[in-house]
């Protein structure tokens, strides 16, 4: 009798977890595996502080690398997080500040340096993807 009770409790919650879906970014998860060799003319000026646009990412709509130190790199997807698009938008720097990106068609703000959000309606922040720099080579390996 108590194992019934069991089994049927466990199954409730089996079916009751296929039934929750999780709400998760609409960032795509595509592979992403980039190496950017820093020696390359368009990476003068990256100092830290700075950040650099380039192609790639999970979204296929770029990412976006920022220099956090001489030798640490943070870098995010530059589709906008919100579920307000029909279709995906490019988050780009604001105009009110150099450390802001936002979303040119909802308005959501991200800060440049950690991706978090600053302003919605964007209930996720910029995905992040890993970084790993190799000072020798001077050669950054993005990745997730």
């Amino acid at each position: 009798m108590v194992w019934a009770k069991i089994s049927r409790y466990f199954l409730f919650l089996l079916f009751m977890g296929w039934q929750c879906n999780p709400d998760k970014s609409p960032v795509p998860t595509g592979p992403v595996d980039i190496y950017l060799d820093l020696n390359q003319p368009e990476f003068n000026g990256f100092i830290p502080g700075t950040y650099r646009f380039i192609v790639g990412g999970g979204s296929g709509l770029g990412i976006v690398v920022y220099r956090v130190s001489q030798t640490e790199f943070k870098s995010f997807d530059r589709m906008c997080t919100s579920k307000t698009h029909q279709e995906p938008h490019r988050v780009a720097t604001s105009e009110i500040s150099y450390f802001l990106l936002e979303c040119p068609a909802c308005g959501s703000r991200f800060g440049a340096t950690d991706g978090t959000i600053i302003r919605g309606p964007a209930t996720y922040g910029l995905i992040e993807y890993q970084c790993f720099y190799n000072q020798t080579t001077n050669v950054l390996w993005i990745t997730n």
